[in-house]
């Protein structure tokens, strides 16, 4: 139940632009569900024969995916980002992350690596991220409105050009 606790703080406290640290979240099952969908992920990734290359993964507009209702679900994508926030917890073998694509605050994703990297990430750093997108996560800021950002399963990351 910690480990539970703590992953929902995480995640909720990540989902956030610096200036609405403090929004409100839709509920716990939402969390659960992209963890258990995470892992699903990765045990696929795992049982393939042939591992994705980096040709496998798609360049999509990020309007494309805020256009469609499930955010282009389970699609592999890759896209070029800066991290925003960052945060991983000894307890858990991944972590969660902010990041804002061509370093665009207007493009954000909410990104989860299903491993953790080698060395930990820090905002500013650049990124090259592969991986699959995995719906879409709307939250209520503090000011009343919403923010939607698309979700996605980082699967393999470069910093700074090199492979971690």
């Amino acid at each position: 139940m910690k480990k539970l606790i703590v992953t929902v703080f995480l995640v909720s406290f990540l989902a956030l632009p610096i200036s609405e640290v403090n929004a409100q979240h839709y509920g716990t099952e939402d969390f659960v569900d992209i963890i258990t969908d995470m892992m699903t992920v990765k045990k696929r990734i795992s049982n393939e024969k042939n591992k994705p290359k980096d040709e496998d993964y798609e360049i999509i507009k990020y309007e494309d995916i805020m256009r469609e209702r499930e955010g282009m679900k389970d699609t592999r994508h890759t896209f070029y980002a800066e991290v925003q926030q960052y945060e991983e917890e000894k307890d858990f073998p991944f972590s969660f992350g902010l990041v804002m694509r061509n370093g665009k605050i207007d493009q954000a994703y909410y990104v989860v690596f299903m491993d953790l990297p080698d060395k930990r990430l820090m905002k500013g750093d650049n990124l090259d991220l592969y991986g699959t997108l995995h719906g879409i996560y709307t939250y209520e800021t503090v000011i009343g409105g919403t923010k939607t950002v698309p979700v996605f399963f980082v699967e393999k990351v470069l910093v700074q050009g090199i492979d971690y």
